[in-house]
């Protein structure tokens, strides 16, 4: 199933990665979710060995758990218009998750494309959205693809915050979750 996804996702990589100014508009963020995560997803472990092999310098193990979560995994800091401290790509030990973290990004419009993106499933699968979530000023949308009655479902995950003084004000997650 993942390779069926990947070959629709792979269509979303043209995405612009990069927007003129700070990523005010989203864009940026937007982008680094599609082309690190959702094009990388059928092979993650692939993408995961190959950031290993090449040695993209990565953050320490006590530093990657601030952004693993509670999954052991990896994380480098992502440059963007040839700065660093802005964006973060994580990857779960077990190669089933990967997420991008944007510490200053357009909460309201990164969920706008975060939407438009996955709220339509590539043919043969069903998009279904999950009840968003609010907690304090953190958003959270949730939408799975899967196959008809399938019990295994890829998820596409944004939690967003406008709060300025929050540490992180969007996180995009992929991860493969069964019923």
């Amino acid at each position: 199933m993942r390779r069926r996804i990947a070959a629709a996702v792979i269509a979303l990589a043209s995405v612009p990665a990069h927007a003129a100014g700070p990523d005010d508009d989203g864009v940026g963020f937007m982008g680094m979710y599609v082309s690190l995560c959702m094009k990388h997803f059928a092979d993650l472990g692939a993408f995961h060995a190959k950031l290993l092999h090449d040695q993209v310098p990565k953050l320490a193990p006590d530093g990657a758990k601030l952004f693993t979560g509670k999954v052991d995994g990896d994380a480098w800091p992502v440059p963007y218009k040839g700065q660093m401290g802005n964006f973060v790509l994580a990857i779960g030990a077990n190669n089933n998750a990967c997420m991008v973290h944007a510490r200053r990004t357009n909460a309201a419009e990164a969920e706008r494309r975060f939407i438009a993106m996955v709220k339509d499933a590539p043919k043969g699968l069903v998009a279904r959205r999950g009840k968003p979530a609010v907690d304090g000023k953190t958003r959270t949308v949730v939408y799975t693809w899967a196959k008809p009655g399938a019990r295994r479902k890829i998820q596409f995950t944004l939690s967003t915050t406008a709060s300025p003084k929050a540490p992180l004000q969007a996180v995009g997650t992929v991860a493969t979750v069964a019923d």
